[in-house]
């Protein structure tokens, strides 16, 4: 059976939370098996169990959005948020990295993380509306202001669906960003699930971001979906017959497709050619023949089936094989002690017998050993007794002989 796209999310949390329930089970049967107070040495299996139901707890889908400051970003994000949320303009706007994660909408709501010394309430973190966001972290290039954000990143507990089944969404800072200095992009690129890496139509394959390409892939990142956004303009470029969209996207095609393993799993090659203003657009106004012609629903199924059939499915399967290594342990443990327990009183009888016998042996040789100790203490006790009793009634004749 065909699985839809639209529920692969769902999978994967039920295989998770199938896992999970697996791994507690185990958890249990460790303890009442007081494995781990029994183990002296070596890895102990109950928090071998213990951390597996840690990572099956929090462990998450992270996926980073990488592009350099012009390259659409915070359109795009808002284009999957589905509404303007992110200030959006032709400069540097933000600064500041924002993680992206579900929550309902009654619980929706905006942390901010102060760098330090630069807070208003000092350095802990604080709560904000989504109407606020804008006056917080928009850096204002005008009026001698200050250029860099006070801010090192944001959390967004948002309704998304992309991130309901456990999808955190990491929006990083604008590469190559003249204002806000903050080197973390490539930190985060070392421990997410997917790059989008964002290009602007009309400068794809610059040097500035075929470097970070090549310095992303130097440190084993090579499954990357290159987004082409504002591709409204080809599609203008194309009505003015200047370039047709098919003879654009074959030079993509041929020009990045090298750079990603992707190519290799989706007909796409991991390329995906967006019109987010449009996208955003159409959300807003629940257009949703303007959302189906931007491009942005092909991102997220790609994006989806990626995570899930790939990604999701490597992690679970790490941990079940580590959840299977604890079972064979167990498995042993359990078969000894019903071996033990299901012995008959023969066969304990006879194994004391078989044991009785050299034991028994042993203690006669012992006792045979103590007696003849005693024998010859005796002996000796004996014969110096005999030797003293004549020496004294040979000594009143020896007396004279002494004397003179």
């Amino acid at each position: 059976m065909k699985v839809n796209s639209s529920n692969l999310y769902e999978i994967y949390s039920q295989r998770r939370d199938k896992l999970l329930t697996l791994a507690q089970k185990q958890a249990a049967i460790v303890s009442e098996l007081k494995m781990d107070d029994i183990q002296s040495t070596g890895t102990k299996q109950g928090e071998v169990v213990e951390g597996l139901i840690e990572r099956l707890k929090t462990d998450r889908l992270r996926v980073l959005i990488v592009g350099r400051f012009s390259s659409g970003k915070s359109t795009f994000v808002n284009s999957l948020i589905g509404e303007k949320l992110l200030p959006a303009t032709p400069t540097p706007t933000t600064g500041v990295l924002c993680k992206i994660t579900y929550a309902e909408e009654q619980n929706k709501r905006v942390i901010l993380h102060p760098k330090k010394g630069m807070g208003l309430n000092g350095d802990q973190p604080f709560n904000i509306s989504a109407n606020e966001l804008e006056n917080y972290i928009k850096i204002n290039h005008f009026d001698g202001s200050e250029t860099t954000s006070k801010y090192q990143r944001m959390e967004l507990f948002w309704p998304l669906k992309l991130c309901e089944n456990g999808v955190e969404l990491i929006d990083s800072v604008g590469l190559d960003d003249p204002d806000s200095r903050d080197d973390i992009t490539l930190d985060y690129a070392k421990s997410v699930d997917a790059i989008l890496y964002l290009m602007k139509s009309q400068d794809t394959g610059s040097k500035k971001d075929l470097d970070t390409i090549k310095l992303l892939r130097s440190i084993g990142y090579e499954s990357l979906f290159f987004i082409i956004t504002y591709y409204d303009h080809i599609k203008e470029s194309a009505l003015m017959g200047e370039q047709s969209e098919d003879d654009f996207q074959k030079i993509v095609f041929k020009n990045l497709s090298p750079l990603t393993s992707l190519s290799e799993l989706d007909s796409s090659h991991g390329i995906k050619f967006v019109d987010s203003r449009t996208a955003l657009i159409g959300r807003i106004k629940k257009d949703t023949q303007k959302v189906s012609e931007s491009g942005i629903e092909d991102v997220e199924k790609s994006l989806e089936s990626f995570l899930v059939q790939e990604r999701g499915r490597a992690k679970l399967l790490t941990t079940l094989r580590s959840l299977d290594s604890v079972n064979r342990e167990v498995r042993k443990t359990i078969s000894y002690r019903i071996d033990i327990s299901q012995k008959s009183t023969e066969e304990l009888e006879k194994n004391y017998e078989e044991q009785r016998l050299p034991l028994d042996i042993l203690q006669t040789k012992q006792k045979l050993i103590v007696n003849q100790i005693e024998s010859a203490i005796t002996d000796i006790a004996r014969q110096a007794q005999d030797l003293a009793s004549s020496y004294f009634q040979e000594l009143p004749d020896k007396i004279p002989k002494l004397v003179k």
